[in-house]
C-alpha cells in the first residue's frame, strides 16, 4: 500500500506552499505519522532550504527530511548526474519510508526560463517513489482560451504518461489579485464565478477529481511597520504602526471614490499630490483611513504637518514618500505574497481555509497486514535494497586485481556507502601511485594486502587441498604466485567472505582456482553465472551468458534452477521463459528439443516453478506480442528470468541489450559454488563493481 502524494505544479507561482499546508491540515487528521519531502530546491544566495519546509519546521507541523540543494537545474542533464541525483533522492524517501507512514512530497514549482525542466524531473521522481500524484495549477485570468489551454497541457502530461497515478488535481488562486495594489479607477475587475466555471473545467478536463480554491484576500496581510520599511515611507501619526496589517493598497487618480471602498479595512490609500485631486474631499471621506501621499517634498511635508494633520487629528493617518507614484507601484507590485513573513496565526488560518477545499483529494490507505504481492523492482530500487541489505551485513570482500584504477575507486564507493570491508590486493606503492594519479585519497578503512608477503604461508594449505591431483611444494610454489589462487585460499579459509575479479583477466582464470578449491555446493552440480539486467522500471535475471557454452537438457534445467533460486534469494518473483528461435510448437531441432527436455526436468523436481518454452526473446519480454504468439501464457510479457539455449546466444544478448538500452548489468554472478567468487566483465564500469560487491556480500550471508 502506497501512502505517498506527490504536488506536481503546473505553472509558475501557484501557491505550492499554501496547498502544502492545507493538505498536511487534512492528512493529519487520518494519520499523524506523516512526513514532508522537498526532494530538492535551488541555491539562492545563502539560501538552502524550501519556504514550505522552513514554515514546517518553524511551527513544527510535521517531520520533515532536508532537500537536496542543487546550484542549477541544468547540472542534471548530463546522465551520470542526473543517475546519482535519483538515487540520493530515492534513498533519503525510502530511509524514512514505512507501511504506516504517509509522504507529503512537494515538486519544485516551474520556472519561466526553462523549458519545462522542472516538470519532467517532477514526474519522474514521483514515477520511482510511485506516487500519488496531485497536480497544481492556478487561474489567475478570467479568459476562456486562457482555461482551456491549461488544462489542455494537462491532459497531455497524464495522456503522455499513462502509467502515472493521478489522484487529483487543485486549481488554485481563483480571482488572484497578482499583487497586493488595486488601482482605483471607477472599474471594478472581472472576476471568474465558480458556479460557471466548475462545470466548464470537469468538461475540459480528464482528470475529475478536481478541487476549486478562490483567492481569499483576508488570509494575507502585511504590518504597516514591515510595508514602511520595505517601501522607505515616512510615518506622520499612527500609534499601531506595528500591528497595523494591510491587506491592500488602492491608487485614487481621482476625487470620486465610492462608499464601500471608503470604508474598506486594512487598506492603505495612496494619493499622488501631483494630480489636481482635491485632498479636503478624498479626507473626509478616508475618515478612518491610512493615506499614503506620494510626491511629498519638503513643502509638501511641512503641509501636511500643519494642516492636514491639525486638521483630522489621527483620522485619517497619514504617511509620506519623496518618490514619484510610478517608482513605488512597481515596488509595490514587486511585492509577492511569498515574501510576506507568515506569522502562526496567519499560517492556522491557511490551513483550515485550504484543507475545507481538499477533503476529495486525501485517501489514506488502510494498511493490511499477511498480504504479499510479487515484487517488481524498478532500477532504482533494486540498487536501494542491495546497499541497504549490504549496510547490517558487514561482511569482508578481496579484490583480486586490487591495483586497477577502476577497483581502486570502486573500494572506495563501498567503503563510504557501508557496502562491505574492503581488501585491495595488490603492491601498495603501485595502489597509492594510480590513486595518486587519480586525485584519489583511499578511504582509511580499506586495507590493502602485498602478496608477496603471504603466498608462503597458503602454500601447505594448497598441497593437502588438491594431493589428490599430484599437487606437490614445487607445483604450489608456482601456483600460488596466482593472485586467483591465493584469493581462493585465503577464502576457503575463512579470512574474507567473498571475491571480486576479472577486470583484467578470462573468465576461465577467474573461476578455475574456485571450482578446483572451493568446489560446487553439491556433488554433480556445475557451476553457472546469472546477470542482474536492471531496467528502469524492472529487474531481470539472464542465463548463462558466461560459462557454459553448449549445455545439454540436464545442464539447462540445472542452470533454470540455479538461477530461480538465486531470484528468490533477492526478492525476484521467478517466472522462468526458455528462450529459442521458435515459440511453442512452430519450430523443430536439437536446441528445441533440449529446452522441451529440460523443462520437463525441472517441472518434475520444481513443480511450483513456472517455467515456459521454447519461447522467443520478444515474446517473453512483450506481453502484446506474447498474447498474439502465446494467448494462454502465464510468461509472456511477464518473465524475469531468461535461460538461454547457449552461450553463443546468451552472451550476444545481454551485450546487445545492454548497450542498446544503456543499462545496468550487473555480473556475470556465479551460482553452484559453496562459497561467492564473482567474474567482472572487462567492460565493467564502476557502478557495474560497486552491485557485484553488493551482491558477492549478500550471498556470502545467504550461503
Amino acid at each position: 500500500m502506497n501512502n505517498t502524494i506527490m504536488l506536481i505544479p503546473i505553472g509558475y507561482n501557484v501557491g505550492l506552499t499554501t496547498i502544502s499546508l492545507g493538505l498536511i491540515n487534512s492528512i493529519k487528521k487520518k494519520n499523524n505519522d506523516f512526513i514532508f519531502f522537498k526532494p530538492f530546491t535551488i541555491k539562492k544566495n545563502k539560501k538552502t532550504s524550501s519556504s514550505t519546509t522552513l514554515i514546517i519546521k518553524k511551527n513544527k507541523l510535521c517531520t520533515t527530511i532536508n532537500s537536496i540543494v542543487i546550484n542549477k537545474i541544468t547540472d542534471l542533464k548530463t546522465k551520470k548526474n542526473f543517475s546519482n541525483f535519483m538515487e540520493i533522492i530515492y534513498k533519503k524517501y525510502r530511509n524514512h519510508k514505512t507501511e504506516k507512514k504517509t509522504f507529503l512530497i512537494e515538486g519544485v514549482e516551474e520556472n519561466e526560463n526553462l523549458d519545462n525542466i522542472n516538470i519532467v524531473l517532477n514526474l519522474k521522481i514521483a514515477n520511482e517513489i510511485k506516487a500519488n500524484i496531485i497536480f497544481v495549477t492556478d487561474l489567475k485570468k478570467n479568459n476562456s482560451n486562457y482555461i482551456k489551454e491549461k488544462i489542455d497541457y494537462i491532459n497531455n502530461i497524464i495522456q503522455s504518461n499513462t502509467t502515472m497515478k493521478v489522484q487529483g488535481l487543485i486549481i488554485n488562486k481563483i480571482n488572484y489579485p497578482n499583487s497586493i495594489v488595486n488601482i482605483i479607477n471607477n472599474n471594478k475587475i472581472k472576476k471568474i464565478k465558480l458556479n460557471t466555471l466548475i462545470p466548464k473545467i470537469h468538461n475540459l478536463s480528464i482528470c475529475k477529481n478536481i478541487s476549486f480554491i478562490p483567492w481569499n484576500v483576508k488570509l494575507f496581510s502585511i504590518s504597516l511597520k514591515k510595508l514602511c520599511s520595505i517601501l522607505h515611507i515616512k510615518v506622520f501619526n499612527i500609534k499601531n504602526i506595528n500591528i497595523t496589517p494591510i491587506s491592500s493598497i488602492m491608487i485614487l487618480d481621482n476625487e470620486k471614490i465610492t462608499l464601500n471602498c471608503a470604508h474598506k479595512k486594512n487598506t492603505l490609500f495612496i494619493i499622488d499630490l501631483k494630480r489636481k485631486i482635491n485632498i479636503n474631499n478624498l479626507c473626509e471621506q478616508l475618515n478612518k483611513s491610512i493615506v499614503l501621499l506620494v510626491n511629498a517634498n519638503k513643502k509638501h511635508n511641512l503641509y501636511v504637518k500643519n494642516y492636514y494633520y491639525k486638521k483630522f487629528d489621527t483620522n485619517p493617518s497619514f504617511l509620506y514618500s519623496e518618490i514619484n507614484v510610478s517608482k513605488l507601484v512597481f515596488q509595490l507590485v514587486n511585492l509577492n505574497f511569498k515574501k510576506i513573513n507568515l506569522n502562526n496565526i496567519c499560517i492556522e488560518n491557511i490551513k483550515k481555509y485550504i484543507s475545507t477545499y481538499l477533503h476529495n483529494m486525501i485517501h489514506i490507505n488502510n494498511i493490511k497486514k499477511n498480504k504479499t504481492l510479487p515484487l517488481n523492482y524498478s532500477a532504482i530500487e533494486f540498487k536501494y535494497f542491495l546497499t541497504k541489505m549490504c549496510s547490517s551485513l558487514n561482511k569482508t570482500i578481496l579484490y583480486t586485481e586490487g591495483e586497477e584504477e577502476k577497483i581502486i575507486q570502486s573500494a572506495n564507493i563501498c567503503t563510504q556507502q557501508n557496502i562491505a570491508s574492503c581488501i585491495l590486493l595488490g603492491d601498495p606503492n603501485k595502489i597509492y601511485k594510480t590513486a595518486s594519479k587519480m586525485h584519489i585519497l583511499i578511504n582509511k578503512k580499506i586495507k590493502i594486502i602485498n602478496p608477496n608477503f603471504i603466498r608462503e604461508k597458503y602454500i601447505n594449505h594448497l598441497i593437502r587441498l588438491r594431493k589428490h591431483k599430484g599437487m606437490n611444494l614445487e607445483k604450489a610454489s608456482y601456483d600460488i604466485k596466482n593472485n586467483m589462487v591465493l584469493s581462493t585460499l585465503m577464502l576457503e579459509q575463512n579470512e574474507i567472505d567473498g571475491i571480486v575479479a576479472g577486470i583484467k583477466q578470462t573468465t576461465a582464470n577467474t573461476l578455475i582456482p574456485p571450482f578446483q578449491l572451493i568446489r560446487t555446493n553439491k556433488e554433480k552440480s556445475l557451476i553457472s553465472s546469472i546477470f542482474f539486467m536492471l531496467f528502469r522500471k524492472k529487474v531481470l535475471i539472464f542465463a548463462d551468458c558466461a560459462i557454459n557454452i553448449s549445455p545439454n537438457e540436464y545442464q539447462l534445467a540445472e542452470i533454470a534452477i540455479q538461477s530461480a533460486n538465486t531470484a528468490k534469494k533477492f526478492k525476484i518473483t521467478p517466472i522462468i521463459a526458455m528462450i529459442s528461435y521458435s515459440t511453442g510448437n512452430s519450430g523443430k531441432g536439437r536446441s528445441v528439443e533440449i529446452i522441451k527436455k529440460s523443462i520437463q526436468i525441472v517441472k518434475k523436481s520444481h513443480p511450483s516453478l513456472i517455467i515456459e518454452g521454447p519461447i522467443q526473446y520478444d515474446a517473453a519480454i512483450n506481453y502484446k506480442i506474447g498474447k498474439i504468439k502465446i494467448p494462454h501464457s502465464l510468461v509472456s510479457g511477464k518473465a524475469t528470468i531468461f535461460i538461454f539455449p547457449d552461450l553463443n546466444t546468451g552472451n550476444t544478448v545481454y551485450k546487445a541489450v545492454q548497450q542498446s538500452n544503456n543499462i545496468i548489468s550487473i555480473g556475470p554472478i556465479i551460482q553452484g559454488l559453496k562459497k561467492p567468487v564473482n567474474d567482472l566483465s572487462r567492460g565493467s564500469s564502476i557502478q557495474d563493481i560497486v552491485y557485484t560487491t553488493a551482491i558477492t556480500a549478500i550471498q556470502s550471508y545467504l550461503n
